[in-house]
């Protein structure tokens, strides 16, 4: 008899407890699970997203060919113009739109995106340069640091660039040994004292990764042509029917007679004015490596020099043509090269062209780019404030 009370007291214990299970498992299925707690935070993005145009398509070009075809001023005469038509920059995709994707890929939050069907959004305010984010506050850390990630990556440089002719005994030693970068105020020295004569300066503002030229020129101006105008003398006015002619026309007898002599025309000259340029046009595109010493840089410099301009004869009226042309320097250089930060390096393109000869090298003139990158904004950043 015991034993079968404690049989019913033990199965009725079981059915209890599995009874109670049974309820929690139930209570715990029809709870719905809690949702993350979502945090709005606004963040400053202007500088982040402005978008950095490259401006490869409006830079211009000197043609040594056409500089002396010209066509412009006075008397029908012309221009040679030193710059290709300038075309505009388009940007087709926002920096907002950029920026908006870069998150969306980059942070998965717990509440997923809107635009994935979720929670969290973000929004712009381009006019103020503000971003809006309602996401988790693990959301809100990554986004943080992507933020000052390209904050990080944000580098201005600035590319001098110097076209010179350099002593050719120290030309000829430097490429020879292959010494094209002068890291030592010695050898920076040395290299200045090789140069003989500066053909142009160009100095440059950009950012890490941009494309941007800039040209500096002077337009001389002076005779190309000259138009001779002939001034012819007034003929004498015919006489009036039935008037008796003058005396001296009266013929006395049938010898032929001289012409009396006329007074000699009026001369005159129209001016074709022309112009050359001498100037420096400088393309480049820097990318700085990540450790901030290096710079890979494409680039294509080019000069113009004027050598020899000359001037009308006036006396004789003799205009600047044919044998007489002002004798232009001309030179293009382009490629890829690794510069050092802060390290003068040079680049050199071998003989120049004329424009009197542009299919021949003038070996009398060798010119040579001096470059030189620098940084500038300070490595870390702007100083912490106290």
């Amino acid at each position: 008899m015991t034993r079968y009370l404690l049989l019913a007291t033990l199965l009725a214990l079981l059915l209890s407890a599995a009874a109670a299970l049974a309820q929690d498992v139930a209570a715990t299925t029809d709870q719905e699970p809690k949702p993350p707690e979502m945090i709005l935070k606004t963040y400053y993005v202007s500088d982040i997203i402005h978008v950095i145009p490259d401006f490869g398509e409006t830079v211009p070009r000197t043609n040594l060919q056409d500089m002396l075809s010209c066509t412009g001023y006075g008397g029908g005469g012309g221009s040679g113009a030193l710059f290709a038509p300038v075309t505009t920059v388009e940007t087709t995709i926002s920096g907002t739109e950029r920026l908006k994707e870069l998150i969306e890929r980059v942070v998965r939050p717990e509440a997923a995106w809107e635009s994935a069907g979720g929670t969290s959004t973000l929004e712009f305010y381009d006019r103020v340069g503000l971003m809006a984010v309602n996401t988790t506050a693990q959301a809100h850390a990554q986004i943080e640091k992507l933020l000052a990630d390209l904050r990080a990556q944000t580098v201005a440089l600035q590319v001098d660039v110097q076209a010179v002719e350099l002593d050719p005994a120290f030309a000829a030693d430097t490429f020879a040994k292959g010494r094209t970068q002068f890291w030592t105020p010695e050898d920076q020295q040395a290299l200045r004292k090789a140069v003989t004569r500066t053909l142009g300066l160009a100095s440059l503002s950009l950012f890490n990764g941009q494309r941007v030229w800039r040209s500096t020129g002077t337009h001389i101006a002076y005779v190309s042509d000259v138009t001779p105008i002939v001034v012819a003398p007034e003929s004498p006015a015919p006489p009036a029917p039935g008037a008796t002619p003058p005396a001296e026309s009266v013929k006395t007898d049938t010898a032929p007679q001289q012409a009396p002599p006329q007074p000699c025309p009026g001369t005159a000259y129209d001016p074709v004015i022309s112009w050359l340029v001498d100037g420096l046009i400088v393309d480049v595109k820097p990318t700085l490596s990540a450790d901030r010493a290096t710079v890979t840089m494409d680039y294509r410099l080019e000069c113009s020099r004027v050598l020899n301009a000359q001037h009308l004869d006036a006396d004789n009226a003799r205009p600047i043509v044919g044998p007489g042309l002002p004798r232009v320097l001309g030179d293009a250089s382009m490629g890829t090269a690794l510069l050092l930060v802060n390290c003068p390096t040079l680049l050199s393109s071998g003989s120049a062209q004329t424009a009197s000869e542009p299919d021949k090298k003038d070996p009398a003139f060798q010119v040579h780019y001096i470059v030189t990158v620098r940084l500038a904004t300070p490595q870390g950043g702007p100083p912490a404030k106290k």
